[in-house]
C-alpha cells in the first residue's frame, strides 16, 4: 500500500477507513494505562457480565470480599 494518496483518492469512504486504520493502530500500541485513563471504572466494569469480572480471583478472594460487604 502506498503512503501517498491523491487528491482524488480522498473519497469519504476512504477517509473513513484510513481514520479505522490509525485508530486501530493507536489502539494497538497505547499503553493500556492511557487507553483506561479515559474511562471510569464502572464504565469499563459495565462492559462485562459478572463471570468476567471475577475471572482470576480465587474462591477464597470472593468469598474474603463478601464477608466484609456484610
Amino acid at each position: 500500500m502506498s503512503h501517498t494518496l491523491q487528491v482524488d483518492e480522498l473519497t469519504p469512504d476512504r477517509v473513513m477507513k484510513l481514520g479505522q486504520e490509525l485508530m486501530d493502530a493507536v489502539l494497538k500500541y497505547a499503553p493500556l494505562e492511557k487507553i483506561l485513563s479515559y474511562h471510569k471504572p464502572d464504565e469499563i466494569l459495565n462492559q462485562y457480565q459478572p463471570e468476567q469480572r471475577l475471572a482470576g480471583l480465587t474462591k477464597e478472594q470472593i468469598e474474603a470480599y463478601l464477608k466484609k460487604l456484610n
